[in-house]
């Protein structure tokens, strides 16, 4: 007889493929997932780099590095996939299973890549699951990778962030001082984001609204085609943003923002890279001749990833186009 499903420890496995298909649905999902207190795993990590800049947001238990790792791999590629994989186990607690381990060889790769669990045909062959589960534990998943020579470890649960409601700018404020600068430094400022941003490459998100006061400029234009070419997902959005003479990239998205959009006076610049989370957090303020801006420039990774997280539920088409998030 086989036990209720909230006997036992449950791990729902995300292909790497999927993350950047529909980030909003991704991590609606996730929130749901979590919700019934299950565990999440990212498979195939490293087939395509770009998919790294959404484990910032997943925050998975178990990071599963692609099978060409420990079967052969470019030094340069692995060296940066391992090190993205090691910031975000490092961070979180997440534990890395190596896939594809058939020989000894491999099994002595996937240790020096720091993985703690494997598994592979070394192991053992797939085989029919016992009529009987195990015995839960209390709070975590051992995960067995079927015989005695495998790294076995427990995975740890990482309790899910709640999508939050509030804009870029009020999550920003409600977490530290404001600063008051006119716009010409505030620029400046994304700027240099933006930089570091084209400096992290493929495995960067970028967000970035514009008020509705401006519209998409020349300057603003470009610096999403800069941004869009190299980085994993770039979003745009401001006044008429489907209509401006942005460039046609598949990681490239763009959204309208109404007068009456809770971010429509909002300046915003955030990037998520593995190494890299920062956000320009700025709110249009007019008491002079010229409009300035209170703003805060933030590396704190928990409000930039509030920030963030508010405007990725808006770039799905099952969105609404403005307001708070739908709860999952």
């Amino acid at each position: 007889m086989l036990q209720r499903a909230e006997q036992l420890s449950v791990v729902v496995e995300i292909t790497e493929r999927d993350l950047l298909v529909d980030p909003a649905a991704l991590l609606r999902a996730v929130d749901r997932i979590r919700g019934r207190g299950w565990m999440i795993a990212v498979d195939d990590v490293g087939a395509d780099t770009a998919s790294l800049a959404l484990l910032p947001f997943l925050e998975p238990d178990v990071i599963k590095l692609d099978m060409s790792f420990t079967q052969a791999r470019a030094a340069d590629d692995t060296a940066s996939v391992v090190s993205a994989v090691a910031a975000e186990s490092g961070r979180t607690g997440a534990r890395v299973l190596a896939e594809g381990i058939e020989t000894e060889q491999h099994l002595r790769l996937a240790l020096d890549l720091g993985a703690g669990l494997g598994q592979g045909y070394l192991f053992g062959e797939p085989a029919p699951l016992p009529r009987r589960a195990p015995e839960p534990t209390r709070s975590v998943a051992t995960l067995d990778t079927t015989a005695d020579t495998a790294p076995v470890g427990t995975a740890v649960g990482i309790t899910a962030r709640r999508r939050p409601r509030a804009t870029p700018f009020a999550v920003g404020a409600a977490s530290g001082p404001l600063q008051r600068a006119d716009g010409e430094l505030v620029v400046s400022l994304s700027r240099r984001l933006e930089r570091q941003a084209l400096a992290n490459g493929p495995s960067t998100v970028v967000l970035t609204t514009i008020p509705y006061a401006f519209p998409l400029d020349t300057e603003a234009i470009d610096a999403a085609r800069g941004v869009g070419t190299s980085g994993a997902l770039v979003a745009v959005f401001g006044r008429d943003a489907h209509r401006a003479a942005l460039p046609t990239l598949p990681n490239l998205r763009t959204m309208d923002v109404a007068p009456d959009d809770p971010i429509a006076a909002e300046y915003t610049l955030i990037v998520v890279s593995p190494h890299l989370t920062a956000g320009m957090l700025a709110r249009v303020v007019h008491d002079g001749p010229e409009p300035g801006f209170d703003y805060r420039l933030t590396y704190d990774r928990g409000v930039v990833l509030d920030a963030a997280t508010y405007l990725l539920d808006r770039t799905s088409a099952a969105a609404p186009m403005f307001g708070p998030p739908v709860n999952g």
